[in-house]
């Protein structure tokens, strides 16, 4: 079995460069670095990490928290007002497919909390101080909640959008994602859309409304206001009844941009207890990709938000976090692309 100092001698460097290596170091040129790898990797080296999370007084344990709004709660039975929470799906095969990369040993420790509006309940994972780090997955409204999310003492990456200042923060880019829904169905000829928000409190509310808003200005396209609709609650059922609820007032779009993917199916379930037809009657596309959306029929046009992207590089900042912690907190935006599948047709 390779050892360290196998490693060292085949790179032709130092038990501490190598060292540096494995710890991520920024002081390795790269050029060093790569020679390191190669070595790591020709030798079949596998590094013993009980041994340097003795050394570094570290649990080698990454806590994932879910932010489940209180009208999301998990179930054991899978109904209508069931979320398919695939949002956080993508964010979770992200962060596993970089600690594969990053050849890091370490345990996901995750736990589903629910976010009241009024107070902030902290994780037990952080209370019971389990982990080295914390990457937090969801939407964060109300001012007191953001200001005691500053106060948590272990390293922190939160996965929302919009970011958090202080916080390191990995966006999505909800504007965006409407701006290339808009841009296809007003290329295809689609003149009544309809548009699908979350709910009017949620900070990123604001983002989708400018961007339909914009896009219609750029477009000259005029936009119905009562087929601009933004939920009380995020559950698929309330989805459901309020498009139902404007397809029986009459008004019949030709076209729909749904948030995500159980926006995406409460639309189709209501079409089709309606008896019409995608895309020959009204068009979709989802604001959120996912397999679900190849594998229905028709297959549903959707934009991607590269939500694996966005978990992959959460969990490279929450390491550079944890061994750099006095780096200024940083934000990125992760940009979105349209898949075009069966869903819209063309109108023109």
């Amino acid at each position: 079995m390779a050892t360290i100092w196998d490693v060292a001698a085949r790179a032709g460097v130092s038990k501490s460069t190598v060292s540096l290596v494995l710890n991520r170091s920024p002081l390795v040129k790269e050029e060093t670095r790569q020679r390191v790898l190669a070595a790591i990797k020709a030798l079949d080296y596998v590094p013993n990490y009980n041994a340097r999370s003795l050394i570094r007084r570290r649990s080698n344990s990454i806590g994932l928290i879910h932010i489940a709004r209180n009208n999301r709660q998990r179930k054991m039975h899978y109904e209508t007002d069931y979320g398919l929470e695939q949002f956080f799906a993508g964010i979770e095969d992200g962060i596993f497919s970089a600690i594969i990369e990053q050849h890091e040993d370490m345990s996901i420790i995750k736990e589903h909390l629910e976010m009241h509006t009024q107070y902030w309940t902290a994780p037990q994972i952080l209370k019971e101080r389990r982990v080295d780090g914390l990457i937090i997955v969801g939407g964060f409204d109300n001012p007191e909640v953001i200001e005691q999310l500053r106060q948590i003492e272990v390293p922190t990456v939160i996965v929302t959008s919009p970011g958090i200042e202080g916080i390191d923060c990995v966006l999505h880019d909800p504007y965006t994602a409407y701006q290339l829904a808009m841009r296809k169905l007003v290329e295809t000829g689609h003149k009544r859309i309809c548009s699908f928000n979350c709910p009017k409190h949620y900070r990123t509310w604001i983002l989708r409304e400018k961007s339909i808003q914009d896009s219609a200005k750029e477009l000259d396209v005029t936009l119905d206001p009562d087929m601009q609709i933004s939920p009380d609650n995020m559950t698929p059922q309330n989805v459901y009844e309020l498009f139902s609820a404007l397809i029986d007032s009459g008004k019949r779009p030709d076209a729909v941009i749904a948030l995500s993917d159980d926006y995406t199916m409460s639309v189709l379930r209501c079409l089709y207890e309606h008896g019409l037809r995608v895309p020959e009657d009204i068009s979709i596309i989802s604001a959120e990709d996912s397999n679900i959306c190849g594998n229905l029929s028709p297959t549903i046009t959707a934009v991607n938000i590269q939500k694996e992207a966005i978990g992959h590089k959460a969990l490279n900042f929450l390491l550079d976090r944890i061994s750099h912690p006095e780096l200024p907190a940083r934000e990125i935006t992760v940009t979105p692309y349209l898949v075009e599948r069966n869903s819209v047709a063309n109108r023109r």
